[in-house]
């Protein structure tokens, strides 16, 4: 099992103590200020497997053909998914299949369901980006890997993305 790290930063204030908090403190003491990060058990580098792929639409239905960001994203550039809290990751370096980086879904994360490992997807700046309905969307913690299908803009230009990545190290 993946060990949980706490980050743990000082910061030391020079000015901009309420005079309330001063005077309840000793005069030699420090004032300062932690700030705690953590590490969760789906924090990590990913990489991209078989089965990954992406698709742009022109409309709902109609794939775009000869569209060189479709395709398999197998192989692309590994993916960082880092914790923002114990059962959600944000996903960055996310690509078209051309390698490019893939916008218009930005904070994309993913919510784990620890009893169930089913997996829930978001974009903090889109909306619209929800769970592909009928395909599956799922942590596996024996082999470490998720499995992700989901899609955004599903009304105008739609685009969905499949992805099967799998643990390879620590970030």
């Amino acid at each position: 099992m993946k060990k949980h790290s706490i980050i743990l930063s000082l910061v030391v204030l020079t000015m901009g103590l309420s005079s309330c908090l001063k005077d309840d403190l000793v005069s030699d003491q420090k004032y300062g200020m932690i700030n705690v990060g953590t590490t969760g058990a789906y924090d990590g580098i990913y990489t991209i497997g078989a089965g990954s792929s992406v698709q742009r639409y022109s409309a709902p239905n109609v794939p775009t053909v000869g569209d060189a960001l479709n395709g398999s994203l197998e192989g692309k550039p590994n993916l960082t998914l880092s914790a923002i809290d114990a059962n959600t990751v944000q996903i960055a370096t996310l690509t078209w299949a051309t390698g490019a980086a893939l916008a218009g879904i930005d904070r994309l994360q993913a919510v784990i369901d620890p009893a169930t490992n089913l997996v829930t997807m978001k974009s903090l700046t889109n909306l619209t980006l929800k769970n592909v309905s009928g395909k599956v969307n799922k942590y596996d913690p024996a082999t470490k890997t998720f499995t992700l299908n989901f899609d955004w803009n599903q009304t105008t230009a739609p685009r969905a993305v499949s992805l099967v990545i799998r643990y390879k190290s620590d970030r």
